[in-house]
């Protein structure tokens, strides 16, 4: 993507169903650090998947600076544990509840502009 940087887009957020169920998750990280290198980005979860997932992941998202964000569902899980073990696989990580508004806009790749 060309002229990205003339927009202020400060954070990317992949979240949508749950990303952690979609083969490609580790492309879209790679990917999202490769285009916005300088932004913060969070992949939002809600949690259940994470003890399943594979050393590549957890490489990918700490090479990427990729922070985790556990959103609280009612669900019977222990957000506790699930914190720790991101802590220990060296990934900065968020839990609680996602804000309700947050701005989605979508990038034209093709032609270079935002879409609201």
């Amino acid at each position: 993507i060309q002229n990205v940087p003339q927009y202020r887009i400060e954070k990317l957020r992949l979240l949508g169903g749950e990303p952690l169920l979609h083969p490609n998750i580790e492309s879209f990280i790679s990917i999202a650090y490769e285009v916005f290198p300088d932004i913060s980005r969070e992949l939002v979860t809600n949690g259940i998947l994470i003890e399943h997932m594979s050393d590549q992941f957890w490489n990918i998202c700490k090479n990427t600076g990729t922070r985790i964000y556990v959103s609280r569902y009612p669900l019977n899980l222990n957000y506790e544990e699930i914190s720790k073990i991101l802590e220990n696989k060296g990934i900065e990580n968020i839990v609680g509840v996602v804000p309700k508004g947050f701005d989605k806009h979508c990038i034209d790749a093709e032609k270079n502009d935002i879409l609201f």
